[in-house]
């Protein structure tokens, strides 16, 4: 393993701090610089933020852009997952502003599982210290700009610790959970790799449950915020039900606000967003012949530029529909009303490139040049349209186009005739 950099510029929804002190990590730590180091795998990297850009420095198990697009959720659109969560209601957009640039991480299963488990009843000081006791006692040793950093151990290499040792490193009432959930999985009772295959959550998160030490609120966080990513999960604790009583139930005695109630509230308002539909309005180089169209391809990383997305057989599901709206020969250009039913990273812009009509003034998967000299992408998320999961109300928001858009529609219009 070698020292390695990797930068992104401009990435949207990306706050170290909302990242790594909203509770869902444990071996992330400020440093005086403002940057934050952390371990992961056998993967030891330092995250700062600079202006618009955020800097990776480490030493990692592999190409370091592979693994941080991986961890850090990069490929997913939470531009896309923010705006529909925001249109929920006021509470959903004044929360979304305020940590607006939290990521959920990849975390590997296992550490995720043993993590929450010591979480229980206990501080976030406390459990940094637990966590780190074990990795020092039984991981692997990385040295990383003159420091002793250590690798969460595997199953087999925690297997190694008795319940005394493991109360020695200050685990508690915890200890025995531990040792047991550790020699349920290094046996095969719960097969981490059969979970990550099974699609249905409630059956994963039942198999969760047998593990000693994970309960209905541990088995949601290992859910939601471990490789399985189940998004629907609604881990709550005492402070969740404390907000969605005082937002949403607004019952005098806070106590009785039960558990099933608030899944309840939440499923309602959260857990189901696929009647969410986006319009999108595109002017493209290129006379589109037909007039209308679906593009199935998949998308993920481009192998020839790792900053870039890329039409790509091994990457993830990616749908866009599209008809015309009005074709200018003239000006040798199409104006397109998009629809998109996935919402994977750059997808409409990849898309339309793909099939020979780039947007028109981008400079990533286009040269960007322009007749009109615009910096800019003529791409505009025209519409939202959505049934509220509560009231069942049918909702429609919609945005004017900018107005660089607007006057060269205006400019061909007025100057040449569209079809």
């Amino acid at each position: 393993m070698q020292k390695q950099t990797y930068i992104i510029s401009d990435v949207e929804s990306f706050e170290p701090k909302h990242i790594f002190d909203c509770g869902q990590c444990f071996r992330w730590n400020k440093q005086q610089d403002e940057s934050y180091t952390g371990v992961f795998g056998k993967n030891v990297i330092n995250v700062k933020k600079e202006g618009s850009k955020i800097i990776f420095k480490g030493i990692t198990d592999g190409n370091i852009e592979e693994v941080c697009n991986q961890y850090f959720d990069l490929d997913r659109d939470y531009k896309q997952i923010k705006l529909k969560l925001s249109a929920i209601d006021d509470n959903m957009k004044a929360s979304i502003q305020y940590g607006q640039g939290i990521r959920l991480l990849n975390q590997d299963l296992w550490e995720t599982i043993i993590s929450f488990i010591i979480s229980a009843n206990n501080n976030i000081p406390r459990i940094k210290g637990i966590i780190e006791k074990i990795c020092k006692t039984y991981g692997e040793k990385i040295i990383f700009e003159g420091k002793e950093y250590y690798t969460f151990p595997t199953p087999d290499e925690l297997s190694k610790a008795e319940v005394v040792d493991l109360r020695k490193l200050g685990l508690g009432f915890r200890d025995t959970r531990v040792y047991e959930t550790t020699r349920k999985i290094v046996n095969k009772d719960v097969d981490l790799q059969k979970l990550h295959e099974n699609n249905d959550t409630n059956c994963v998160r039942e198999v969760l449950l047998t593990l000693p030490g994970v309960g209905p609120k541990v088995a949601d966080c290992i859910l939601l915020f471990s490789t399985l990513k189940r998004l629907e999960a609604f881990p709550i604790d005492v402070w969740v039900r404390r907000v969605i009583n005082e937002l949403y139930i607004k019952n005098g005695n806070e106590e009785k606000v039960n558990k099933k109630e608030i899944e309840q509230i939440a499923k309602a308002k959260y857990g189901n967003l696929a009647g969410i539909g986006e319009i999108y309005i595109a002017l493209v180089k290129g006379i589109v012949k037909e007039n209308q169209a679906t593009i199935n391809m998949p998308i993920g990383r481009s192998t020839k530029d790792r900053k870039k997305m890329a039409v790509n057989k091994k990457g993830k599901e990616a749908i866009t529909h599209f008809k015309v709206i009005e074709r200018f020969p003239k000006y040798n250009c199409t104006l397109l009303e998009i629809k998109i039913e996935t919402g994977r990273t750059h997808q409409i812009r990849v898309h339309l490139s793909e099939i020979g009509y780039p947007v028109i003034g981008d400079e990533v998967y286009s040269n960007g040049k322009n007749q009109w000299n615009i910096k800019g992408q003529c791409l505009h998320a025209k519409s939202l349209k959505f049934k509220h999961p509560v009231t069942k109300k049918e909702m429609f928001i919609e945005a004017e186009l900018p107005k660089y858009f607007k006057d060269i529609i205006e400019q061909m219009r007025q100057r040449g005739t569209g079809l």
